[in-house]
């Protein structure tokens, strides 16, 4: 019964006691695709996910869906732990990119932060990206106002009015900070 997850739990275990990893893998990989269909199973599913992405690590897919999971959960450093462990994946895919940037700055890594919203700039702009690009450098000052100076150069070589723009989305998100802070006082 392909849709039974006991009975292809117990199969891909088999298969993996009996050192057939590439078998015992896509069973993992279909239990992971039943799983998506059911509520309440992040759990199963980021066990699925771990044991899948030790040995199939290119799965942007799954690497993204476990650490949303983990971030759901809170569980932050086991986001990034996979994040770092995946450095090429991560690296030529803005959606993981800026998920690795965001968590650093969660944790108040200002400077991981930094350079991971760097590297997304970056990225954006080699897939012509003006407006992405933007915001990951809008990312950067509205975590370090300061670094204004140091990133002129490269904001306004963008675009005409660059700065401006990215000075006007710092504000946007600051209001918007704000207007949470306000919320959650009330």
């Amino acid at each position: 019964d392909p849709e039974n997850v006991a009975m292809r739990t117990k199969l891909a275990e088999l298969c993996q006691r009996e050192n057939k990893m590439e078998e015992a893998l896509d069973h993992f990989e279909h239990l992971a695709t039943l799983l998506e269909r059911r509520e309440r199973t992040e759990a199963q599913r980021a066990e699925l996910y771990e044991k899948i992405l030790l040995h199939r690590p290119l799965r942007s897919t799954m690497l993204k869906a476990l650490v949303k999971i983990y971030h759901q959960k809170g569980e932050t450093k086991k986001a990034l732990k996979w994040l770092e462990g995946a450095k090429a994946v991560v690296a030529a895919d803005a959606e993981l990119l800026g998920i690795q940037a965001k968590l650093y700055a969660s944790l108040h890594q200002l400077e991981s932060a930094r350079t991971k919203f760097l590297e997304l700039a970056d990225l954006a702009l080699a897939n012509g990206e003006e407006n992405a690009a933007l915001l990951a450098f809008a990312e950067i000052l509205f975590l370090i106002p300061d670094e204004e100076e140091r990133l002129r150069s490269r904001i306004e070589g963008i675009k005409d009015g660059a700065l401006g723009e990215v000075k006007n989305l710092v504000e946007l998100q600051r209001h918007e900070q704000e207007m949470r802070t306000t919320q959650s006082e009330e």
